[in-house]
């Protein structure tokens, strides 16, 4: 059983950060890796809270990101866009307020956040279904435990798991669930769920993803090359795609062009050597080693980005 999930009272987390690092590391259960895509500042807050067998998140992120890793690893777990958020890519597909992104457990999550993305998350533990296999809604919710699924609902369906989800997280804010209640808590909780996912809608929109995995290969093939950026021409023939459709794949897909990608993903990798690198190593050796050419360009870059120039950085890594 997760421990990150199963705890034997009431948890209540709230992080606000400017660095993706300290928010990947503050998951409960979720493995995930946040990777800008863009030179700018990150910033974020999160709210997790649960009570043994529940957990609800609320994460909202200001700027575009990539979001790789794994769901957690005993749990079925659910995430819907908030009221006010723009939409996301989760595995290909576009997820709107009108959508819920299911992970089983263990399951790869790899999605694209716009700019102003907000998401509540709601994990149960595998264990806990089973021991409920008798109710009518944990069979309906234990239908959708394996893999990687995007889900169309009604706007109502959605929106009554978002409200529930947000009433669950107040409760938890303020004391833990007394044992006598907590049962039909938690099988109210399973009903709404499976009001929402017997409230399906026509499956969403598929066109986007021929796009989607264009983008991920290119994506791939330019983290492999990072220190020795490849051309865009470059990147077309190994794809054998033109310019234009490597343009529009990924513009579309990660909201930046590919040129822009790949020089966030330059920054990130300076930034975590700088961090913890050798002791004998100095800026200018590391900025060549990621193809910087120019290191009056690349400081004005990593300080809009990271708050600090390369030199602080790597003065505060050897104090």
């Amino acid at each position: 059983m997760n421990p990150d999930l199963l705890r034997p009272r009431v948890m209540l987390k709230t992080i606000q950060t400017k660095d993706f690092e300290v928010f990947s590391a503050a998951q409960h259960g979720w493995q995930i890796c946040y990777r800008p895509v863009r030179p700018e500042r990150f910033e974020s807050n999160m709210v997790s809270a649960y009570d043994r067998e529940i957990q609800v998140d609320l994460e909202v992120w200001r700027n575009p990101l990539e979001i790789t890793g794994t769901a957690p690893r005993d749990a079925l777990s659910l995430v819907l866009p908030l009221s006010d958020s723009n939409n996301y890519v989760s595995g290909g597909l576009k997820v709107t307020t009108e959508h819920i992104d299911l992970f089983g457990p263990g399951c790869e999550v790899f999605a694209l956040m716009k700019q102003q993305t907000s998401l509540m998350a709601l994990s149960i533990p595998i264990e806990a279904l089973e021991r409920r296999a008798d109710l009518p809604a944990a069979m309906v919710v234990a239908e959708y435990a394996e893999g990687h699924k995007v889900v169309s609902t009604t706007s109502q369906a959605a929106e009554d798991l978002r409200q529930w989800g947000a009433g669950l997280q107040q409760r938890f804010k303020h004391h833990p669930i007394p044992d006598e209640t907590y049962d039909q808590l938690f099988d109210e909780t399973l009903l709404v769920i499976a009001r929402a996912l017997q409230s399906m809608k026509e499956d969403p929109d598929k066109s986007f993803q021929r796009r989607f995995d264009l983008a991920r290969r290119a994506r791939e093939y330019m983290l492999e090359r990072r220190s020795c950026p490849p051309a865009i021409s470059e990147i077309c023939a190994f794809l054998k795609i033109s310019e234009r459709t490597l343009h529009n794949a990924f513009s579309d897909t990660y909201q930046v062009s590919p040129k822009r990608f790949l020089k966030t993903q330059r920054l990130i990798a300076m930034h975590q050597e700088l961090k913890s690198g050798v002791a004998s190593a100095n800026v200018t050796d590391i900025a060549t080693r990621e193809g910087f050419s120019s290191l009056g360009y690349f400081a004005r870059y990593y300080q809009a980005m990271f708050g600090e120039l390369p030199s602080e950085t790597l003065r505060r890594r050897s104090a």
